[in-house]
């Protein structure tokens, strides 16, 4: 503010000292050149010339300082000043130009700012009128709020409205086949094994395009649910949603779904992994930090024994096969003929035997179609199918840490649901 108040004298300084310089220059001058010299001034618009800063006493006849009372160099002086006083005038004028050039840049800056804040603090609002709420998640730096809790879940914020909104209403077939879990529970491993199953494992036709196309994710934004929607029948589906937020249609055209879940300890271990490897979720806390939000149902899709219970008490559904990563890797052909005979189909020997060898840890690791190689460009260095193994929790957990995991399991016995970690 003092700024502007210290140009604004200036300018008024020097348009008083130009007014004295007139006077002075006319009275010099003799009574007829005088008035000539009046007359120029009024066609020059002194005033406002000064203003659009163009005054020039260049362009007045030389009669003007030809017939003068003064020295001969009085005139010719007072042309250098009016000079000088053009030179400053456009320099003050120059600088309210880009000082007003300055101010409306900020001021749409400004506005710019003010109203995504305003659409950002519109949005939580709505959020809220929703019954969903942001949490900050300590250990993930400035980008905190990367889960909203809705019914008693924490959604990732990003999915959150897709969840919500879209995903209750999604148009169920009832030649689906769908695979739902916790998160790094031996998903991908599971559409493997059910997109083969339905395609008399057709190995070839699988390695022809990744499984993030023939088994798309369908609350995750590519390929979208809309884009699932138009898909030709029989459509494959993955989701990590639970039941209670799954669409609602669910119940009525009675799909084919299968849950697979996984022990508690393991799955903290391998999510913490993968959630390092992306650039959603910065963690810089300890594995214990991590599993402390687990145990308190602070990470996505969590609380893990919510989302694994749902599924469990709907085990007895026709259309529900509840199934565990453990039994995979203890008895992988009884496990998978289980699942045959609930999709209707029938596996011979050497099906099976290539069905095994194909779904071996390092075969599905060298596998371009199902290791999510595609994606290196945007995830951080790391494999997305970490090791595969059963008790890896035991290299990163510490006994206190193991020990409330397990109380989780506890917490499961009485439905009949157990886990083996080891």
């Amino acid at each position: 503010m003092a700024w502007f108040s210290s140009r604004w004298h200036h300018f008024i300084f020097q348009h008083r000292k130009l007014n004295s310089d007139l006077w002075v220059l006319k009275n010099t001058l003799l009574p007829n050149s005088r008035t000539q010299f009046c007359n120029c001034l009024q066609s020059q618009n002194i005033h406002g010339q000064l203003a659009g800063n163009r005054l020039s006493l260049t362009r007045m006849p030389s009669s003007i300082f030809s017939n003068r009372r003064s020295t001969p160099n009085v005139a010719n002086s007072y042309k250098g000043k009016f000079q000088h006083v053009q030179y400053s005038t456009r320099q003050d004028a120059r600088r309210t130009k880009n000082l007003m050039i300055a101010t409306y840049v900020s001021a749409a800056v400004g506005a710019v700012l003010l109203t995504a804040v305003g659409f950002r603090f519109y949005g939580r609002f709505r959020k809220r009128a929703r019954g969903i709420e942001e949490i900050e998640v300590p250990h993930c730096g400035r980008r905190n709020r990367v889960i909203c809790r809705y019914r008693g879940y924490s959604l990732p914020s990003v999915l959150t409205d897709t969840i919500v909104n879209d995903i209750p209403f999604f148009e169920v077939r009832p030649d689906d086949v769908w695979v739902v879990s916790f998160p790094k529970a031996g998903t991908t491993w599971t559409q493997e094994i059910v997109y083969l199953i339905c395609n008399d494992c057709d190995f070839e036709k699988a390695k022809a395009t990744n499984i993030e196309q023939r088994f798309p994710y369908l609350e995750f934004p590519v390929p979208g649910h809309r884009e699932i929607t138009k898909m030709d029948s029989p459509r494959f589906i993955k989701t990590h949603v639970p039941f209670s937020l799954l669409p609602k249609q669910l119940e009525e055209k009675s799909p084919k779904v299968i849950y697979i879940a996984r022990n508690p300890k393991d799955t903290v271990v391998s999510l913490l992994s993968f959630l390092q490897m992306t650039n959603y979720f910065t963690f810089t806390g300890t594995t214990h930090d991590f599993a402390e939000l687990f145990v308190e149902g602070k990470v996505l899709y969590g609380p893990w024994t919510k989302h694994v219970m749902e599924a469990w008490e709907q085990r007895n559904r026709d259309n529900v096969l509840f199934i565990t990563y453990e039994d995979l890797h203890k008895d992988f052909r009884g496990t998978v003929r289980e699942v045959a005979r609930f999709l209707g189909k029938t596996l011979s020997e050497p099906q099976l035997r290539n069905l095994e060898q194909h779904c071996s840890f390092q075969n599905m690791s060298d596998n371009d179609s199902v290791n999510y190689s595609w994606m290196k460009g945007i995830w951080k260095e790391g494999r997305f199918l970490r090791k595969g193994e059963i008790g890896d929790w035991k290299r990163h957990l510490s006994p206190e840490m193991s020990a409330k995991l397990d109380t989780m399991v506890t917490s499961l016995e009485p439905a009949g649901l157990q886990f083996v970690d080891s």
